[in-house]
This record gives structure tokens, C-alpha cells and sequence, in this order.
């Protein structure tokens, strides 16, 4: 595998529409938008399913996706406050041995083998660590060939293991 490295500064703007990209791509999220839609359109269209006033249940329907909202909001901004790269340059680099990523305030290294998948979207790659952690940067800072050879390696690795 061919050596890649970039680098890459995650302001707090960025780092918000990523969590926020992260959290809409859980099905829970989904599963719990769809219970709301129909606890609304029961109460507006009176099925019998519930005994709410259509205004009553806009205004829960409403108060609990802002709940959702806000309190991820607050999270995702708790974690920017307290990751150690965040709003700093961070140099990466892959290689064979695994990705290594370096900024002012700390080093970090993770072997290929530490790598639970590698997911992208049409702005974001995504390299998760597990099923729920992982960490991301901008799809413009890689070609095609270079994401490709990184997917293999990943695929590569999990063939070994099973």
C-alpha cells in the first residue's frame, strides 16, 4: 500500500454537521421520527388510536424533536470541547501498518486491524473503530484510487481474522 497523508483542521462548525450527518443515519433516530409522525397523524386524523386535540400533539410532536435536537446539540458540542484534536491541524498518514494521525496536542496510531469498517457519503469518509465510534474527514482529501486501496486493505484485514 502506498503511504497517503494530508491534513486536515475540524472547525466547530464542520465537526457539527458531521455529528449531526452521523446521528440521521442511525435507524433509531429514524424509528423514533416515524412513532411521532404517527402519533401525529392519528391525532389529526382522529382514527380512534388517540384522544389528543391535533394541537396538542404538533405542539408534544414538536417539544420532543426539539429535546432530541438540543440535547444532541449539547453533547456533540461537550465532545468538541474536550477531543484533543479538535480545531487543531491534524496531520494523517496510512500506511501499511495502520493510520497515524499527529496534531499539536497529541498523537494517536491505530493498526488495520483496530479498523471496524470504512464508510463514505458524498462530502465525508468515515473510519469506524466499532460499531458506534469512529472519526471522519472531508472525501475531497483523497482520490478515488487512494479511498479504494484503503477499503481493500480494511477488507484485507477482516478476511485474515475470519
Amino acid at each position: 500500500m502506498n503511504t497517503i497523508t494530508f491534513s486536515y483542521k475540524l472547525d466547530y462548525k464542520s465537526y457539527l454537521k458531521v455529528c449531526f450527518r452521523q446521528l440521521y443515519k442511525s435507524w433509531i433516530v429514524w424509528f423514533c421520527y416515524l412513532c411521532l409522525f404517527l402519533l401525529l397523524t392519528s391525532a389529526i386524523f382522529d382514527n380512534g388510536l388517540t384522544s389528543f386535540d391535533p394541537t396538542i400533539a404538533i405542539i408534544i410532536v414538536a417539544i420532543i424533536i426539539a429535546v432530541i435536537h438540543l440535547r444532541f446539540y449539547g453533547r456533540a458540542k461537550i465532545r468538541y470541547k474536550t477531543t484533543a484534536m479538535a480545531g487543531e491541524e491534524t496531520f494523517w498518514k496510512m500506511d501499511e501498518n495502520g493510520i497515524e494521525k499527529k496534531s499539536t496536542s497529541s498523537f494517536s496510531t491505530m493498526g488495520w486491524n483496530n479498523v471496524y469498517k470504512i464508510t463514505n457519503d458524498k462530502k465525508w469518509i468515515f473510519i469506524f473503530y466499532n460499531k458506534s465510534v469512529c472519526t471522519g474527514f472531508p472525501k475531497n482529501l483523497l482520490s478515488e484510487t487512494q479511498l479504494k486501496e484503503i477499503k481493500r486493505k480494511v477488507f484485507e484485514i477482516k478476511n485474515k481474522r475470519t
